[in-house]
Parts: structure tokens; C-alpha cells; sequence
């Protein structure tokens, strides 16, 4: 979703989402990958926000959030900010 505040102004967000099911996943589980488990679903919501002060520079806030599924445990997350500042030349 994009929405502009004002000609300088926009805010986006966005949804991933992958979440096979459970039954899929247990027909393979002799393929358990780097982390020794089966990963079930990955949840990735974004926020940002980019402003244009002047017509030649851009600056963007940005938070992310990743959570990850295993199987049969519980989930882990971390969360991810960042501050980006670009020119257009």
C-alpha cells in the first residue's frame, strides 16, 4: 500500500507472508536444512515513511519485522529499523 501524504510526503506498507501446510511439510522431514528443524512460516509486515525535502535528496525511515516458524516449536522474531537519506542527480 502507498499513500502520499502530500507531494513530499508517502507512507508504504507492505505483508509477507509463506505458510505452507503443516501436512506438505512432514511428507519431507528428513530435509531439515541449516537449522536442524523444519521452517513452517515466515511473517515479514514493513513500515516507511520518505520524505523529500528539497527535489535532489530523499530521506526514508524504514521498520521491518521478521518472524520465523518452526514446525513444531515456538517462533522467533528480530526487528529491523533504518534511516536512509539518498540524492538524485
Amino acid at each position: 500500500m502507498k499513500f502520499k501524504v502530500t507531494p513530499k510526503l508517502q507512507l508504504n506498507a507492505a505483508l509477507g507472508d509463506d505458510n505452507p501446510f503443516a501436512s506438505e511439510l512432514r511428507e519431507y522431514n528428513g530435509n531439515t536444512g541449516y537449522y536442524g528443524t523444519l521452517l513452517s512460516r515466515n511473517l515479514s509486515p514493513f513500515f516507511n515513511v520518505i520524505y523529500q525535502p528539497r527535489s535532489d535528496t530523499i530521506v526514508s525511515l524504514e521498520y521491518q519485522r521478521l518472524k520465523t516458524y518452526t514446525l513444531d516449536t515456538a517462533s522467533d522474531s528480530s526487528n529491523h529499523v533504518d534511516l536512509s537519506m539518498g540524492y538524485i542527480f
